[in-house]
Order: structure tokens, then C-alpha cells, then sequence
């Protein structure tokens, strides 16, 4: 068996905002903001303060195989003083298969990503590290991801 090992390909909290996709796919609440992504078959669940949030799209690489990474950015993040993104590296289940045997590597980290959810079509999951513990909002993210917030249809 071949081994391939490549770094991850998406940049967080270091894409430039020019990048940045404003969302429109979205329902809100007085207490929650929900991005909506009919794409890929997901809705994820934020707190209020998120509120006009932007979506940056970027790619994972394993060598051979690539697919998207998807990262929620907060409303106040700016290349001055970034905040904590939220990145969900979107997986087909066959490569997702290809990522759990150890047939590809999407980070240089010693662990592959961790599941978050799933649908027919695809498997979502975080990156390992992907909390830098430095950018501001990393606890605030960390709660986030706490509460479950990715639900896959």
C-alpha cells in the first residue's frame, strides 16, 4: 500500500478577506443565525453575534485527491485582527474511506480529522488543528463546535 502525505491545503484565519463569499443562504433567529448550504446537504447552527458571518470556500489536498473546505468566518474578523473561522473539510465517502485507512493525509498533524456529520453524499469534518489557540473567538468556536452545531440532510 502507497502512502500519501500532503499538508492541508486550506488557510483559515489566513485567507484574505477579499476571498470571502458574503452568505445569503441563511435563517436567523433572535438567538441563533443558521447558515444554509444546499450544495452539500448541511445547515449550521450559530449564536446570534455571528450574524452576518461570511463563507470562505478553499480546498483541502491530500496529493491525488482534493475536495472542498468550507470556513464560517465570524462578522468581525479583518486582516488587522483575525478571529477564529470555522473550517469543515467537505469529503466525499470515498475518500473519506481513502482518510480513515491511512491511504491519504489532508494535515501534516499525526491525526486525520475528526467527523462532525454526514449525509449521502458527503462526510463533514474538522481539521486537526484547526484551532490556532491564538486568533481571537478560539474559545467561542470551541463552545460552538461543543453544541453540535452541524446538521446534515
Amino acid at each position: 500500500m502507497i502512502v500519501l502525505v500532503a499538508a492541508a491545503n486550506c488557510s483559515f484565519s489566513q485567507t484574505s478577506a477579499s476571498s470571502a463569499k458574503t452568505v445569503v443562504g441563511h435563517r436567523s433567529s433572535d438567538a441563533t443565525v443558521q447558515y444554509v448550504s444546499k450544495q452539500f446537504g448541511f445547515r449550521f447552527s450559530l449564536p446570534a453575534g455571528w450574524r452576518g458571518f461570511t463563507i470562505v470556500m478553499d480546498q483541502w489536498d491530500g496529493g491525488v485527491e482534493k475536495g472542498p473546505c468550507l470556513s464560517i468566518r465570524h462578522p468581525q474578523w479583518t486582516e488587522e485582527s483575525p478571529r477564529q473561522d470555522i473550517p469543515i473539510f467537505i469529503f466525499t465517502h470515498r475518500q473519506w474511506k481513502l482518510v480513515n485507512d491511512g491511504s491519504i493525509s489532508v494535515s501534516a498533524a499525526p491525526y486525520g480529522p475528526s467527523k462532525i456529520g454526514r449525509n449521502r453524499r458527503y462526510v463533514f469534518a474538522l481539521p486537526p488543528r484547526y484551532s490556532t489557540n491564538e486568533d481571537e473567538g478560539y474559545v467561542e468556536v470551541g463552545e460552538i463546535m461543543r453544541r453540535k452545531p452541524l446538521h446534515a440532510f
